[in-house]
This record gives C-alpha cells, structure tokens and sequence, in this order.
C-alpha cells in the first residue's frame, strides 16, 4: 500500500477550491466514525453535508498505486469531492484516529470488484497483442469503403456550402459520424461532430423527428461553439472541413501504406493512432522505441476540459522535462456520463517534482507529446516528492525567448491535422500594457525585446489573461507557462497565461 501524503492528496483534487471546501469540513467536524479495515487497505467515515443523511465517503488502496480509489455518494460533479478528500486529509494528519472496524458489505464487493479489474487491466498489458490477420484486413476494407464515403460527403459539402447545411444536411451530417466511429475512424469522427456542433449550436436545427438515443446524434446536438462569436464560428467550420479532406486523403495513403515524402516514422506512427484508431499499449511503444528513462518533471499547470460535441470530460497537465526543457502532457478522458462514478479517475494535479523510472513518449512531430506510464504499485515508475529551490532556479533556466518558441508553433501548424495552440515556458524580462479597439490586454517583452500580447481564445472555459495582469502587477515578472495559439482572424499568434513563476512561487492562473 502506498503512504498517503499531503502532496499526493493535493495532486488528487479536481480544484485548488476544493482543497479549501475539504480543510473547513475537517475544521468543522464534518466527518465522524473515522474508520479503518484490520490491513489498512480501506479507510472509511460519514461526512456531513447539505443532505439529511451524512455522506458515506472511504478510500480504497487495494487497486494499487500511490493514490487511492475515492468513494462518496454524495450529487457532486466533482471527484474525488470536497467529503472524499477531507477525509484523506484527516488520515494522512491523524492515521491513529481510525479505529479498526469491519468495512460494510457493499464497500468490500466493491473494493474487491476494483481489485479484480487491476488484476486484469495488469494481465492484459503484459500480454503481447495476438494479431488476427482476417480482422485486420476486414477493418481496413471497412475503413476504405468508410473514407470513400466521405470523400463523396465533403465533396457534397463543398458544392452545397456550408451555410446551407441544415435539417436533413445535419442529420446526414451526424449519420457520418455514427458511421466513422463504427470504423474506427476515430478522427474523422471527432471533426465531423465538431463541425455539426459548430454549424448547430443551439442543437434547434434537426428534422430527425425519432427519440434516437444514438450518442453521436446527441453530442452533435449539444453546443460545442459556445462564447464564439459569428466570424470565429464561420472560421472553426472552415478549419475542421479542411480537416476532414485531409483525413481522408491521410487515411487512405496509410491504407494504401504510403508516406508522403519526407515524412518521419513518428509522425506517421501518430496518424495511425489519430486516423486508423489504433490504440498504443505500453509495452508496444517501449517496442517501438518510443521510451524516455530517468526523468524529472516538474507540472506547470493543470487544466479540466470539457468536450461538448463529444460528450467527452478530461483532465491535462503539461509537464515540464528538467533534462531538456520540453513540455509533455499527461492526459485522461472519460464520458461525461461515467465521470461520477467512484472507480472513474481523471488524472489529477501534481504538486510535487516527479521522478519516473520510464515512460512513454507517444510518436507525434508537436511541440507537447504525450507521456504516460504505469500506475500499477507493482511497477513503482513514478515518485512525488516535494519540490525544492532548485528546482525553481532550474525551471527558470529552461524558460525560452519568445522567437524559437513561436517558430515551433509555426513549424506545428504546418500540418493541417495538428493543434492550433501548444504550450511553452517563456521568459518575461518584463510585462507591459497594449490598447486595441478599447480593450487594454498585458504584453510579454523578453529579454531580446520581443513581444507577445496575451488574449484568452474565444470561447475558452476558463480566462486568465486578467488574473495574468493582476499577477504581474502584484509578483512582478518571471517565468511564465502560456499556450500559444493561432487565431485565424487576426493571422497573429496570441498567448494565453496559465502559470507566472516568479522566484519559488508557482502562481496558477486557471481553475
């Protein structure tokens, strides 16, 4: 069983408010029966909360890892909740305060059911995948016929125009999507959702009179071009159907099995994941020589992100590589209908520096490739300790001037299918003030006098371009964690702040 700590807790919590919320429970006596299992592996109490009825809230350690499984039954959206991890915090502050009580039957099925499901999970991964080359070769036929339909939609598209697309156009539009995901063509299907939702908004504009509960008619539905004004729409509907040809373009070379010229093995090892739906297992990219060892990483920021037209909720930390100064990002998605069931874990904040043994650096020509490795107690690849001055004096020697930063940005944009936006660690000699059109927005100016003018995307979840500007005027500058992202309006590149570092301080600009 790994030994819980203040750190790992901390790195569990959705939000640093729900951090807060769990201290004033504890402060309040808002747990009580604070128990234990005789081997430790279950700590459960009852909270109190807005209810009549207290919470039964437990953690559970028998899944392994260093961060336990937490249960509440509590309505909250939010997991681990503010009952879950006060009572964390009340066992890592008084263990001794537990007093060894047997668990209720239904915590122990279900600590046992989480249990078996590792077991297996850890089973599968070590097994090497059996290739079935009869399913092999019918998915790819299927993926033919599936992108040559496509091909003759976008086409259908573009003849039409997309302000015309509705009703029907919408339906037929959704049926696309049901029919990619069905071929795994998980891409295609991302976009044409994406698309769906950009030109429906509101979700108003379907003629399918059928309470269908197909997921993909539903996401399409929902509105995925929130806080975007009309021209910003018009543009994100002309990227994703850019998108779209190239994917089917890309896709059917893969299946062919060409390459463009030039083209690394990484990147088109990444387009068989994004493209064909091929799904990497660990032990297949440590194969595949896609494997770092002996790394520090230290986490910039942390951001929850919800996909609307996807129906999707996820969890991103961009980490930053003491050896070298890359960023990667560690990420989990789940469904939004399975987000609150206890078992369901979106990867949490890490407070601390993290030493991983290895891990695997997912294929990709962008700027914040994908790190992931086990959790599994067993394997032991990763550990939390707290950070330290040094580590603060290194992160600030890896901050980069503005110019090669926003020169890797371009070189990403290059590929249509790639991100509009990656993360950077950038110097700030110093912070100014610009004016356009009314609005006052903070300028960044490196040591070398360049500049860069920090404006929230549109439609973003979470703005902090304000939160920069007090920071600033409060700490003064330093290194600053930023997105760069293209607006294709403007034709410019604009930076969106999600950390200041100023000395030892680690200021979070976001949620």
């Amino acid at each position: 069983m790994s030994q819980l700590t203040d750190d790992i807790v901390a790195s569990m919590a959705p939000t640093d408010g729900a951090m807060g919320d769990a201290r004033g429970l504890i402060k309040k006596g808002a747990l009580q029966k604070l128990s234990r299992s005789d081997d430790g592996k279950l700590v459960f109490a009852d909270c109190k909360g807005s209810a009549k009825l207290p919470y039964s809230v437990s953690l559970d350690f028998a899944g392994g890892g260093e961060r336990p499984t937490v249960r509440c039954n509590c309505p909250s959206r939010q997991r681990p909740c503010k009952h879950g991890l006060a009572l964390a915090l009340a066992y890592v502050a008084k263990p001794a305060a537990f007093a060894v009580a047997a668990p209720p039957a239904e915590l122990l099925e279900k600590s046992d059911k989480l249990k078996t499901q590792r077991e297996k999970q850890a089973t599968t991964e070590e097994k090497p995948r059996q290739v079935n080359q009869a399913a092999l070769a019918k998915k790819a036929e299927q993926q033919r016929d599936a992108l040559v339909s496509l091909e003759k939609f976008v086409i259908d598209l573009v003849t039409t125009g997309l302000g015309g697309v509705k009703g029907k156009g919408l339906s037929a539009l959704r049926d696309q999507a049901s029919r990619m995901g069905d071929s795994q063509l998980y891409g295609a299907r991302t976009q044409l959702l994406h698309l769906a939702g950009l030109l429906d908004p509101d979700g108003r504009d379907d003629d399918d009179d059928d309470d269908d509960d197909d997921d993909d008619r539903s996401a399409g539905r929902s509105r995925a071009s929130g806080g975007l004004t009309e021209e910003a729409r018009v543009a994100r509907q002309t990227t994703e159907l850019v998108r779209l040809w190239v994917a089917v373009r890309q896709g059917q070379r893969l299946l062919e099995g060409k390459s463009d010229e030039g083209e690394s093995r990484s990147q088109g090892d990444a387009q068989l994941e994004s493209l064909l739906g091929r799904a990497w297992k660990l032990p297949e990219l440590k194969e595949a020589g896609y494997w770092v060892t002996d790394r520090s990483l230290l986490e910039l920021a942390h951001e929850h992100h919800e996909d609307q037209a996807l129906e999707m909720i996820g969890a991103s930390g961009y980490l930053l590589d003491l050896a070298d100064g890359a960023i990667h990002v560690e990420s989990s998605n789940l469904p939004l209908a399975a987000a609150r069931r206890p078992e369901a874990r979106l990867r949490g904040s890490r407070r601390g520096l993290v030493h991983v043994k290895e891990a695997a650096l997912y294929p990709g020509e962008v700027v914040n490739r994908r790190i992931r490795w086990s959790e599994r107690e067993v394997d032991a690849a990763a550990t939390e300790r707290t950070r330290e001055p040094a580590d603060a004096a290194r992160l600030h020697a890896l901050a980069r001037p503005l110019e090669p930063s926003i020169k890797a940005l371009r070189d990403q944009l290059k590929n249509p299918l790639a991100p509009t936006e990656a993360v950077f660690l950038l110097q700030a000699a110093r912070f100014g003030q610009t004016t356009r059109d009314g609005v006052t927005a903070p300028v960044l100016v490196d040591g070398a006098g360049a500049q860069l003018v920090f404006r929230d995307p549109p439609g973003c979840a979470y703005p902090t371009t304000l939160n920069l500007a007090h920071a600033a005027s409060a700490h003064g500058p330093g290194s600053v964690a930023a997105r760069l992202w293209y607006d294709p309006l403007a034709r410019s590149i604009f930076g969106q702040a999600l950390a200041l570092f100023v000395g030892e301080k680690h200021l979070r600009l976001g949620l």
